[in-house]
């Protein structure tokens, strides 16, 4: 007589089965082992309990080892594939809904709990557990899929911003760090010394070694800084370090997110491998007539459409903008013909319309916070 849950042979054919199922007359049956031409063959189906007449139970403590491993093998498949399955189509409604890949692991959790209408935590406290796709392992396996789908595209950028300086005559990308609390930056040429005292403390300020956060600087150039560069270096580290903090305080205030965009620009059109510093120049002046249009809008003053930034700092200081000085305007202004090299434009041009494009922020970023 059959039953469920046990193991069962085909006398002429050798196949083996798993009997998942008997309801009434009917028996939903799991080909668990057969084999064709070499290759394995596995099956659900379901037969009339009327046909069944040349099952055998399997008796063999061998052979139910192995037809249990198989018919593991066989669940844990169809498990990851379900889940495989609901996981991307999450993912693909978060594409939709164009959020940010970052986001997603933790959105993801949350979908699952409102779809299968049950409580996960977060953060798994264990790792993923092959087969297993319930508790803690379901969300560990939400988060080792993404981990293998984006990989450091799921990494969060603290950074308040980039900028480029010149070191030896080379443009360096400096990425300035997000800190908490106090901090007591160390400009020292020695890039290991102050590497264990950069992080967070409790009874005392952090110590930075800003160096530090000039990607790829080699120990050789660190070394041979004159005391005069390391100077410039740390003026210029500090102004900006002090820019990036108040343009960070801003960053939901209207064309603040897009101006942040065209200071990137600016930046990554410097350092790349192909750089181009026309691109680079123009969207200094994108990011400049953009600080200025978010100053006239909050002050209610119609924007003109033109990127003609002398017209828009004279609006700005007739509506209580600090002055700032022609010639820092001068360097940024520049016509739309660098964009298609029609104009040429050098990297020293490229940085100090760049520099300057911090200036003009340093003024207007903390003024636009104080603006109701």
């Amino acid at each position: 007589m059959l039953k469920e849950g046990h193991f069962y042979v085909d006398r002429h054919l050798g196949f083996s089965y798993y009997c998942d199922k008997i309801e009434g007359e009917l028996v939903s049956w799991i080909l668990i082992e057969s084999y064709q031409h070499g290759h394995l063959i596995q099956a659900k189906f379901k037969q009339s309990i009327e046909a069944v007449k040349d099952y055998a139970d399997v008796s063999s403590v061998e052979d139910l080892k192995r037809l249990k491993r198989m018919l593991d093998d066989l669940n844990n498949k169809e498990k990851e594939a379900d889940f495989l399955k609901l996981i991307e189509e999450i993912d693909e409604g978060f594409k939709k809904r164009n959020m940010p890949i970052f986001q997603r692991p933790l959105h993801a959790i949350k979908e699952i709990c409102i779809r299968l209408k049950t409580s996960l935590p977060f953060i798994p406290k264990g790792p993923a557990i092959r087969g297993l796709y319930s508790g803690d392992s379901l969300v560990a396996h939400v988060h080792e899929w993404y981990k293998r789908r984006y990989g450091e595209r799921l990494n969060i950028d603290f950074s308040p911003g980039k900028a480029v300086v010149l070191i030896k005559g080379d443009p360096w990308k400096i990425k300035f760090p997000f800190l908490y609390g106090r901090a007591k930056f160390v400009f020292d040429p020695n890039l290991e010394k102050h590497k264990e005292e950069s992080k967070a403390k409790s009874n005392g300020p952090i110590i930075a070694n800003p160096l530090m956060c000039i990607e790829k600087l080699t120990a050789d150039i660190a070394k041979s800084l004159t005391k005069s560069e390391m100077s410039k270096l740390a003026h210029f580290f500090i102004s900006t370090f002090e820019t990036f903090l108040r343009l960070f305080e801003i960053k939901d205030k209207p064309f603040i997110p897009e101006a942040r965009v065209d200071l990137d620009t600016a930046v990554n059109n410097i350092i790349s491998s192909s750089p181009n510093y026309g691109q680079s120049k123009w969207a200094s002046l994108q990011f400049t007539e953009k600080l200025f249009k978010c100053f006239l809008k909050l002050k209610n003053v119609d924007v003109p459409k033109k990127h003609d930034l002398n017209l828009l700092s004279n609006l700005a200081s007739q509506n209580s903008l600090p002055i700032i000085p022609a010639t820092i305007i001068q360097d940024i202004q520049c016509p739309a013909g660098v964009r298609y090299g029609e104009i040429p434009v050098g990297l020293e041009e490229a940085i100090l319309a760049h520099h300057s494009s911090l200036k003009v922020c340093s003024v207007l970023a903390p003024t636009i916070k104080t603006i109701k």
